[in-house]
């Protein structure tokens, strides 16, 4: 995985170099296996993924690309928010009613355990093009040998901000690089400057649980690594110790107008609606939520770059439901969605820097203002990474677990050391369960 997560790091290098030029020679994918395709004459397969109405919207329109190109194949998008999601999926995946080809995170080991991922070994080659494809991102989604889906793209945390917000506020712009104290400090000096209402930072405690990994492995007290956790009691209290500071210093918002933003896509976030200057995000949703918005918006790295504990990660995977009564047609749309540069076009980065140089090429030679961003952040951020650990077993109850836990401190009903406990108490429950 070490070595895996270092050449994607390459790969993101050449990526930048591409972005660069306006359009070079030009290259085309291999011709998708439409015989193939047609060989499962008048499919329906079910599709799901989870986003943002923009994410949908670009989704529909490679559905509509490939069901013109496989005239045989019939698909059914089934799309919604990531707060329904996984809890939609678990109970269709139990009932055996799950989709044809389903949208995974870094859970998906926990489907794999479940025994409700199709293996995708013998399509190497065929149905599933990997002539342009990166090896190492195909393995991050391959265990036991055996591979269960495939990746979309590259993806890191970072902090946005609104340039515009802050400009217009007279306050200056955030550096580049700062240490967390550094981080609280420009947000106090911020504060009395922005418009009543307006937080500096948004409360990322825990509507983003890799923002606690990060945290953690920067203390080196990583969440899970080599089957265990080195997270006491203690070190999850620093954490929820560190954001009730920021609320106490009314850098972030109040425990009511954070209930009332989800913050996990564009349409529940405190940045968007004009609520804070500084929100965490996913990298890959940078241009989605630049596309929300009329001011302009800026990319920074994560607190204290310096100790190397961020990490470049698979965004979300498509695998194939082990039920699904056509999963040659899941194959082949697959294959196009990954391998089309028609498609990738439409795709952008949206899901992450694409695993496929053709469709790399096809982005870099057409990127946008706020594609050279995310491109600029890259070249820097990744200069301070190191691999990623793998998720903690049963992931995603860890997720909605841990959110309750810091709702119940905001609110009074745990003080900051219960609440460390608490998160303690989880984890150690979650590598038995």
């Amino acid at each position: 995985m070490k070595n895996a997560m270092r050449n994607i790091a390459l790969v993101i290098t050449v990526l930048l170099a591409v972005s660069l030029v306006s359009c070079g020679g030009k290259k085309t994918a291999p011709a998708a296996s439409s015989s193939e395709a047609r060989s499962a004459a008048s499919k329906t397969i079910r599709v799901v993924w989870w986003g943002s109405d923009e994410r949908h919207k670009r989704t529909l329109e490679v559905i509509a690309l490939f069901e013109k190109a496989n005239p045989d194949i019939k698909v059914s998008p089934e799309y919604m928010g990531s707060d329904s999601y996984w809890d939609k999926l678990a109970v269709q995946v139990s009932g055996g009613t799950a989709p044809d080809v389903i949208q995974f995170g870094g859970n998906y080991p926990d489907y794999v355990a479940k025994d409700a991922l199709l293996e995708l070994n013998k399509y190497k080659g065929n149905l599933l093009d990997i002539t342009n494809l990166d090896q190492d991102a195909l393995e991050l989604a391959t265990m036991n040998q055996n591979l269960y889906g495939v990746c979309l793209g590259t993806n890191m945390l970072c902090l946005v901000y609104n340039k515009t917000l802050l400009e217009n506020s007279g306050a200056p712009l955030p550096k580049e690089i700062m240490t967390w104290e550094e981080l609280r400090a420009y947000c106090l000096s911020i504060a009395p400057s922005l418009p009543k209402g307006v937080f500096p930072m948004t409360d990322n405690c825990s509507n983003q649980a890799n923002y606690f990994v990060y945290f953690m492995r920067q203390n080196n007290t990583p969440v899970y690594r080599n089957g265990t956790s080195s997270v006491s009691a203690e070190d999850a209290a620093k954490w929820v110790s560190l954001w009730e500071g920021f609320r106490a210093d009314k850098i972030i918002p109040d425990a009511e107008t954070t209930s009332s933003y989800a913050d996990t896509s564009i349409d529940s976030s405190t940045l968007i609606a004009g609520k804070a200057a500084i929100s965490l995000i996913w990298s890959n949703q940078f241009g989605s939520y630049q596309n929300a918005t009329e001011h302009e918006l800026g990319i920074i790295l994560l607190p204290s770059p310096e100790t190397y504990a961020n990490w470049i990660m698979p965004s979300q995977y498509l695998c194939v439901n082990k039920k699904s009564a056509n999963p040659d047609a899941a194959m082949a749309f697959i294959n196009f969605f990954v391998n089309n540069p028609d498609a990738g076009k439409i795709l952008g980065n949206d899901r992450g820097i694409s695993i496929s140089s053709v469709v790399r090429e096809a982005i870099g030679a057409n990127s946008t203002p706020a594609d050279q961003k995310l491109y600029d952040y890259y070249a820097v951020a990744t200069t301070y990474t190191k691999p990623m650990d793998p998720n903690l077993p049963n992931d995603q109850e860890f997720i909605n677990t841990f959110k309750l836990i810091h709702q119940r401190v905001t609110f009074g009903q745990l003080t900051v050391a219960q609440g460390g406990e608490e998160i303690y108490k989880l984890i150690q429950r979650l590598l038995v369960k």
